[in-house]
């Protein structure tokens, strides 16, 4: 309580708090939600680590987190600005993206992949664009772990993209899931108001043409506009599938309307 008043008083809205008592994860049922209990009071964004130190993603208690007013959680390990950390977590993510697509959403919670590292000057701008699209798909929390005095304008302009930041923060709320195999290069959906934000992952050293195919990987037949998302552009009508030429490293990021109304999501 004492905590949780000194918080409030200080203003702050939004309080992150680690897994690290002295005492372990069996504290972590006792001491989450007695913290969680107060800031409540308060309307503090509470932000837990309570799972990232626990085992497999369908054990771990997200029913409990909820009741201990838990706004969002990371699920995984801390993030570093190197490529191969980014892409350990989006390897995690991509392995049990369907399963936490479920328990995260719209009056429910978040999942916290971490912060962006864009613009710490460790990752190409491909991978920026990768952590940035991915991270949107997810519906994962944007936060930045930067040097805002030193961002290069190019990652700002990646952090800034309007139309990536309104697939993240879509109305339905509801996080997206990788819809192909891991691979070198793959392919992630989200279901959003205004049609599927579909991203085109290439992990891999050479360049990739990836191609989405609607029935397959989107649940629907048919035609579909499709709109390049980074470039801001629209790139016509596509009947049944859709390819793009993605560079290493790199996630192209479609959004992509049925011309006529989708029979499943």
């Amino acid at each position: 309580m004492i905590d949780a008043q000194y918080f409030h008083s200080l203003n702050i809205s939004y309080l992150k708090v680690d897994g690290c008592n002295f005492t372990g994860p069996q504290y972590y049922p006792v001491g989450f939600p007695l913290l969680g209990n107060e800031l409540f009071k308060f309307d503090i964004t509470y932000s837990c680590l309570w799972t990232a130190y626990l085992g497999s993603e369908k054990s771990k208690p997200y029913d409990a987190l909820k009741k201990a007013h838990c706004n969002l959680w990371r699920n995984w390990h801390d993030v570093d600005a190197s490529w191969s950390n980014v892409l350990g977590i989006i390897n995690y993510y991509g392995d049990n993206s369907r399963f936490l697509s479920k328990i995260a959403g719209k009056d429910k919670g978040w999942n916290d992949p971490d912060m962006l590292v864009i613009g710490v000057k460790k990752l190409t701008l491909a991978e920026e664009r990768s952590q940035m699209a991915i991270w949107s798909l997810l519906a994962g929390p944007l936060l930045m772990g930067n040097d805002l005095r030193s961002v290069p304008q190019e990652s700002k302009d990646i952090l800034l993209h309007p139309e990536v930041i309104a697939i993240d923060q879509d109305p339905l709320g509801q996080p997206g899931w990788r819809v192909s195999p891991r691979g070198d290069t793959e392919i992630w959906k989200r279901v959003t108001e205004n049609g599927y934000a579909v991203g085109l992952l290439n992990k891999g050293e050479k360049r990739a043409r990836i191609t989405v195919t609607f029935k397959k990987h989107l649940g629907f037949g048919g035609p579909a506009f499709v709109r390049d998302v980074w470039k801001r552009e629209f790139s016509g009508v596509s009947f049944g599938t859709h390819a793009v030429t993605v560079e290493p490293h790199d996630t192209a990021l479609l959004m992509i309307k049925p011309v006529f109304r989708a029979e499943a999501q």
